[in-house]
């Protein structure tokens, strides 16, 4: 694979917490357009490589590019410019907010004439509830209600790497189905992800490969498909 058709590179990563060495040589690549799914144990590394990766963990080494830029000491934000989006465990909607402006307030312009772009119009047919709920407060809206919210507001972005930690965790039956059927949207919108989530067998179904980290290490990696058959991969996600 070329570097040019990689939107996301990191080499070599390690983080520290304190004293806490979490992150121990963590290697990722992922291609404009890719699905790619984290896998492993609470507590192996998946949310601390995340925060990593976005600039949230100070204590960090190693090389992280973004569409071949190094931002390797980057602020989250410079991130953002740069086309990530980060649709965080815990939701992380702005409360006092009503739905329409934690919408809007993410919104960029998309390029002219991509039919692909994520328009305020494209989210609410995407999610009809939010359009329901257009005034309400974000502290107002159920968890299913504020995951949706999260999703919009990062494809609003008009992202090239969309990061989802946890997306369907502690939801309904139903709102699950609608978040893994918005995920095969961005897949087919050719939007690389990057998705952590329990349901191991749905990260897989919904991935082109998948890497697994184990003591913050990664210890397998390779085709979904392949991966999901790998008889390692039961002891490495203690089932």
């Amino acid at each position: 694979m070329k570097d040019r058709d990689l939107i996301l590179q990191a080499r070599d990563l390690h983080a520290w917490y304190g004293s806490s060495h979490v992150l121990h040589g963590v290697s990722l690549e992922i291609a404009r357009g890719e699905t790619v799914g984290l896998l492993g144990r609470n507590g192996m590394g998946k949310s601390t490589l995340i925060r990593a990766l976005l600039g949230h963990v100070a204590q960090r080494d190693g090389l992280i590019l973004i569409g071949g830029h190094d931002v390797s000491r980057g602020k989250p934000h410079e991130l953002a410019r740069r086309g990530v989006a980060y649709v965080p465990e815990g939701r992380g909607v702005f409360p006092n907010l009503s739905v329409k402006e934690n919408l809007l307030m993410a919104a960029r312009p998309a390029a002219a004439g991509d039919r692909r772009a994520w328009t305020f119009a494209r989210v609410m047919e995407t999610f009809p509830r939010l359009g329901e709920r257009l005034g309400n407060l974000g502290s107002q809206l159920s968890g299913g209600e504020q995951q949706m919210l999260s999703i919009g507001r990062a494809l609003m972005t008009q992202p090239e790497l969309v990061i989802l930690d946890e997306a369907t965790e502690g939801l309904a039956p139903m709102i699950v189905a609608e978040i893994w059927r918005v995920i095969a949207a961005m897949r087919a919108d050719d939007i690389a992800t990057l998705i952590v989530d329990r349901d191991y067998r749905k990260v897989l179904e919904h991935s082109d490969r998948g890497i697994v980290l184990q003591k913050g290490q990664v210890v397998l990696a390779g085709e979904a498909s392949s991966l999901a058959s790998d008889p390692q991969l039961g002891r490495f996600l203690g089932l």
